[in-house]
């Protein structure tokens, strides 16, 4: 897989990309990117990143797996908090949050996992 490849793939299908150096970011939907670094050519690395503005972080940058922690540990803080107040409303808050990160997480995590999964497999096959 070399970078040329994966921008013709890009291009096929119609991602929005920028290409900075040996660097690709890849637009995805939500304010989720997925940056593969192609700067080294034995190790090619696929990450992900979420920009401010998203849905499971509000105004954080952060992977996905930093995000999931994030929301386990902010969604029992604030439940606790909550339910020493108010122990119905603390758990009414809690699986309200588990699962909007939930739902939230399975999106991002798919579209990533796909993309990855495509670029991979296909790209690799056409070598």
């Amino acid at each position: 897989m070399d970078i040329q490849s994966v921008e013709n793939f890009l291009d096929k299908f119609d991602y929005s990309y920028e290409r900075v150096g040996d660097i690709l970011f890849i637009k995805m939907d939500f304010y989720h990117d997925v940056i593969i670094d192609f700067s080294n050519p034995k190790k090619i690395l696929i990450k992900d990143q979420l920009k401010p503005c998203n849905f499971l972080t509000g105004c954080f940058r952060m992977s996905l797996k930093q995000a999931i922690l994030f929301n386990i540990i902010f969604t029992v803080v604030a439940s606790l908090l909550v339910g020493f107040v108010d122990v119905y409303v603390g758990l009414i808050l809690f699986f309200g949050l588990m699962l909007w990160g939930l739902l939230w997480s399975i999106l991002y995590i798919s579209k990533y996992e796909n993309l990855r999964y495509i670029l991979i497999n296909r790209l690799n096959r056409a070598v």
